[in-house]
Formats: structure tokens, C-alpha cells, sequence
């Protein structure tokens, strides 16, 4: 059996990965090297409505209380959290130098 070629293969997963997003995660600036605290990153990108903002920053007997007082749908909160993680899976990350070795964790 040929050794498995990891950068080929990661590679294969990130184009799948990637093709399953939107196009404005792609037009995301990457988050500044030097900067420690990515909190804010989703309220100053603009992408999240000032309702998405509300529900994200609720918790989870706020969310269900709006549910059920139908200030918001199952669909909105589902949307608000899942641009909510597409924009920490941007903004959040582990990379890997090259060679694998060292891992860094940027915000």
C-alpha cells in the first residue's frame, strides 16, 4: 500500500469544504496577525444583521422564550448561528506551519 499523501488529501477536503460556503466567507479579510481578541471581529464585518447580532448574544432560555413569543423563527436563529460559526471558523482557526511540526493557535 503507497503511503497516504497528506497535503494531497487536505488539500481534496479543503476544496470540498470550500465549495460548500458562501461566497462572501471568501471575501472576508483575514483578521489581523497581531490581534488577540476576535469578539468584536463578528459585529465590525458587517455581515451579521443587528438581529443576528441579538440572537447570537442570547442564551439559551432567551432564544427558546423568543421562539416561543415568536419574535424569531427557527429558521432566523439557525442562520445567525451558523454565519456566527462561519465567521469564527474564518477568524478562529489552528494552523500548521508546513512541515506539520508547530501549531499556533492565532486567536
Amino acid at each position: 500500500m503507497a503511503p497516504l499523501d497528506y497535503k494531497k488529501l487536505a488539500a481534496q477536503e479543503l476544496k470540498r469544504r470550500d465549495s460548500t460556503f458562501p461566497k462572501w466567507y471568501f471575501d472576508l479579510p483575514d483578521a489581523p496577525a497581531d490581534i488577540l481578541d476576535v469578539t468584536p471581529l463578528p459585529e465590525k464585518s458587517g455581515l451579521l444583521s443587528a438581529k443576528e447580532i441579538e440572537i447570537t448574544e442570547s442564551d439559551g432560555y432567551g432564544v427558546v422564550e423568543a421562539i416561543r413569543n415568536k419574535k424569531w423563527t427557527c429558521v432566523e436563529v439557525t442562520e445567525a448561528f451558523c454565519k456566527r460559526a462561519m465567521l469564527a471558523q474564518k477568524y478562529v482557526r489552528l494552523q500548521l506551519q508546513d512541515d506539520g511540526a508547530n501549531i499556533r493557535q492565532t486567536a
